[in-house]
């Protein structure tokens, strides 16, 4: 070997050196500060504990883990930056314990040289001959490396690689009953007398370990630490987190949750789990045997239900309660049912009449739904019939406060025309009966093409005496015209706090001038949506002055309506001293505008949106939120009309900008930024959409 190839040889010995020093003394300095502050040590056990349990699962719950483990997971911590990610820490572990970083001295051997030191000529000697010693090195590459902390961790990697050795060990014994934590019954396979490794945790920091474990891990903890056991379900907040029974697992690992959960609740019968969530299933079967023994379990007792699932319908949920002859008193306690359904909402009134103490109901029906025809009719029992004949019946429904009907169909194809026949048809459910204590509604791509339809909506506006929230987006053939003279002959008695009206398609209604006198139930809104509804400048300046009356408005979305209080003919250097009336109600007392969508919004509108700003609130005027994203004009230019004022004293502030196109340049948001202007700023291609398309411009995906 030449001298050149042995000093390249000698560097890359000590940058191997300088690498594994500087992880060292990383992975020592963030375990000090993991032991100084409470909340990065109670993350670094909620870790520990999720570890522990996949380790319990590798060994059979029940197996102890040696609590050496517990320094490389607190070392390991520093890249961890989310708690579900325990895989990748898990894997780590394992190669780590088998194999472990080589002895230092081994790193050492050959680390004789400087890292940096230039290769010249009057140096290749003293390279050639290693005069500079490791200690030499150490000094010029400002390492604090102490010699005792490279032996320790050395030793602590080959205790990890002798409790792998003796986890491998007990994975051998296939038969044997579980072990507990401190002993084995195998003299062969036994591990140190250890106590629990959880114990000398105090009382507080367990409760802040617990806000970051979902109730799943502290299940399985309870198998593996029995402190834990009585320390973490004594805490009522653990049971305010929802029990996901399922996600990507088998039939087996389900049915070990379940089993889990029933000893959990027959061991703390005054405590109830706040929520159960279904998730993903293998098949409608496997759905089905877990909607039966979820219904049959007497002692699970919870409060809000919700199955996401691909294979769920009312009809098989219907299946499950005819073995129990709709007859389940566990059913009692729900107070919230989320279904995401695959096929119609047909049928849902029964759900009424199986959970009377219901306060918040949402049906989502998928979008691959939507194209099926008909409806899927459950089989004629007598049970069934009977609840079905009872809701039908009812005439009110008084603990329900909270209703969402969705047809969550992202793609639905838009027409000027009639609807084609392989559209479905998804009438809106569940408005025959009143709703006196009703706060919230939602719906959404929904028809109302036929008159009973029409009649249903104007008697549930009309007996919901206490409706705070009216969201209705993408409803076909329910257009802003009908709304208005529905709330019109209606005469409501609630008092709207936040109305959302997005229409189906972007047509120009034609009707009459809107009445404030009849129109009282809108008077103190604080939230009002009308994005796409293309109302005239005309109604839209009464309409403002009807909601905004008391100055009570603080977000206005009046994005693809907005252009009328804009399309002012003036020049760059026109002040206006008065602003238009529409615009003086809008901005007077609003602190959130979404102008987004609104295609022909130029630069000149911009000024004139600032303009009209600075004369109703003044020069140093300030908003929470402006969205002006999908405005196909708005560019450089029109952000410096916004905010570049011409007072040199005056200070707008946006405190968050949303803007979107490619005219608009991240330097002259930054310049903006670095000003004082704006807070911060989004260049996000999301749009305001909930529940399908809700406009022709913004068609694309």
């Amino acid at each position: 070997m030449n001298i050149h190839d042995q000093l390249i040889a000698e560097k890359t010995q000590l940058a191997a050196l300088k690498a594994r020093a500087l992880a060292f003394e990383r992975a020592a300095q963030k375990l000090s500060k993991i032991l100084n502050y409470d909340d990065k040590f109670a993350e670094a056990n909620a870790i520990l504990v999720r570890l522990y349990n996949r380790l319990s699962e590798r060994l059979r719950i029940g197996r102890y883990v040696h609590p050496s483990i517990l320094v490389f997971v607190n070392e390991m911590t520093n890249g961890i930056q989310n708690l579900n990610d325990t895989s990748r820490l898990y894997r780590k572990c394992i190669k780590y314990i088998e194999f472990g970083p080589k002895s230092s001295a081994e790193h050492i051997r050959l680390g004789d040289t400087l890292l940096r030191q230039p290769l010249e000529s009057a140096n290749i000697e003293d390279y050639a001959h290693g005069k500079f010693t490791v200690d030499g090195a150490l000094r010029h590459l400002d390492l604090n490396l102490e010699p005792e902390m490279v032996t320790t961790i050395d030793q602590q990697f080959q205790e990890l690689r002798v409790s792998l050795q003796k986890i491998q060990n007990l994975e051998k014994i296939k038969d044997s009953e579980p072990a507990s934590c401190s002993t084995l019954t195998s003299s062969q396979y036994s591990m140190p007398s250890c106590a629990d490794p959880f114990q000398w945790l105090p009382p507080d920091l367990i409760a802040n370990v617990a806000k970051l474990l979902s109730l799943e891990d502290v299940i399985n903890c309870n198998m593996v630490c029995s402190l834990w056991r009585r320390n973490l379900l004594d805490m009522p907040s653990v049971f305010q987190k929802p029990l996901i029974l399922c996600e990507d697992a088998t039939a087996a690992v389900y049915y070990k949750r379940i089993k889990l959960v029933r000893s959990l609740v027959s061991s703390l019968p005054t405590h109830k789990i706040s929520k159960l969530h279904i998730a993903s299933t293998t098949s409608k079967e496997q759905l089905q045997h877990i909607l039966e023994s979820v219904i049959s379990e007497r002692k699970l007792i919870f409060q809000a239900l919700e199955v996401s699932n691909e294979y769920m319908t009312l009809d098989l949920l219907f299946h499950a309660l005819k073995k129990k002859r709709f007859r389940c008193p566990g059913l009692l306690s729900i107070t919230e049912l989320k279904l995401d359904i695959k096929n119609t909402m047909y049928n849902s009134e029964v759900l009424l009449e199986l959970l009377p103490n219901l306060q918040r109901l949402e049906l989502v029906c998928e979008k691959h739904a939507l194209r099926e025809n008909g409806y899927v009719e459950f089989q004629n029992t007598t049970g069934f019939q009977n609840l079905l004949h009872a809701a039908e019946q009812r005439k009110k429904v008084k603990n329900l406060q909270r209703l969402s009907l969705i047809c969550n169909e992202m793609y639905r194809v838009y027409s000027m025309g009639e609807m084609g026949p392989q559209t479905f048809d998804s009438k809106p459910q569940l408005l025959h009966a009143a709703y006196p204590n009703l706060t919230e509604f939602q719906m959404a791509n929904h028809s109302f093409r036929d008159g009973i339809e029409v009649d249903q909506f104007k008697r549930f506006l009309s007996t919901s005496d206490n409706l705070k929230i009216l969201y209705l987006e993408n409803n076909d053939d329910f257009t802003f015209e009908m709304l208005f003279n529905l709330i019109k002959l209606a005469k409501p008695r609630f008092q709207l706090e936040s109305l959302t009206y997005r229409p189906r398609m972007c047509l120009v209604d034609k009707y009459e001038l809107l009445e404030p006198a009849e129109y009282q139930c809108l008077a103190n809104l604080t939230h009002l949506d009308l994005f796409g509804a293309f109302i005239d400048q005309q109604n839209l300046t009464k309409l403002l002055r009807i909601v905004n009356g008391d100055h009570t408005l603080k977000t206005l979305n009046v994005g693809e309506t907005s252009f009328s209080l804009f399309d002012k003919p003036f020049s760059m250097s026109y002040i206006p001293e008065k602003t238009d009336l529409a615009l003086e109600q809008l901005l007077i007392s609003v602190d959130s505008l979404i102008l987004g969508g609104t295609y022909r919004m130029n630069e000149f509108c911009l000024l004139y949106l600032a303009n009209s700003l600075a004369c109703v609130r003044g020069p140093d005027w300030a908003l929470k939120y402006l969205d002006i994203s999908f405005c196909g004009e708005i560019c450089d230019n029109a952000l410096r009309n916004l905010l570049g004022t011409s007072n040199y004293y005056a200070k707008p502030r946006v405190e968050t900008l949303v803007v979107s196109g490619p005219k608009i340049s991240v330097k002259t948001l930054e310049k903006f930024k670095s000003k004082g202007l704006i807070g911060k700023y989004e260049m996000s291609s999301e749009k305001w959409r909930q529940f399908g398309v809700n406009s022709l411009y913004l068609g694309w995906h």
